[in-house]
């Protein structure tokens, strides 16, 4: 019976594919387990509960909604603020650290081309607009070094923070 739901139409169907908002422990957890954060900081129940999600305490005893239950003014700029907590932090120390440098030595990222591709698709399953990864691509591009095409750790972190804020991360 479990084949037949996870093979079915629809579960596979395009309507059915990034059509769910996440809800915040998805979408935290979720980043941390893509970015394979080393660190991770203890203020996870705090992170979520700012996005709407007070964990082991939903709102009734059917649980917690779903849709853009999830997205709001304030719900939403604590999503991008999480974004940017877990792809800026640049100290193997701190919290939520993730090795951006490591990730682009072990999968040779040599172009700005070739980094915008590899996070777009282990953050969004590449299920990104043409005009969203050119615009991506040409952040990077812009600071790329001529002479030795290096481009700044911060401005790849800051790359994976517009990944994470696209409205497609926001859909599981």
């Amino acid at each position: 019976m479990v084949v037949d739901i996870l093979t079915g139409p629809e579960f596979l169907s395009v309507d059915a594919y990034h059509n769910q908002v996440k809800q915040p422990i998805d979408l935290v957890v979720g980043g941390l387990k893509a970015l394979d954060a080393q660190n991770v900081a203890p203020d996870l129940p705090q992170v979520t509960r700012k996005m709407g999600q007070d964990l082991l305490n939903p709102p009734d005893v059917s649980g917690w909604k779903s849709g853009t239950y999830w997205l709001n003014a304030s719900t939403l700029l604590e999503r991008f603020n999480f974004a940017d907590r877990l792809a800026g932090s640049d100290s193997a120390n701190g919290p939520y650290f993730v090795d951006v440098a490591g990730h682009i030595r072990s999968n040779a990222l040599g172009t700005p081309a070739a980094i915008v591709d590899y996070y777009v698709g282990l953050l969004v399953d590449g299920d990104v607009s043409p005009e969203a990864r050119r615009a991506l691509v040409d952040y990077l591009a812009a600071d790329t070094s001529p002479e030795d095409g290096h481009l700044p750790e911060e401005k790849v972190r800051s790359a994976v923070h517009l990944v994470m804020s696209l409205p497609t991360y926001q859909l599981g």
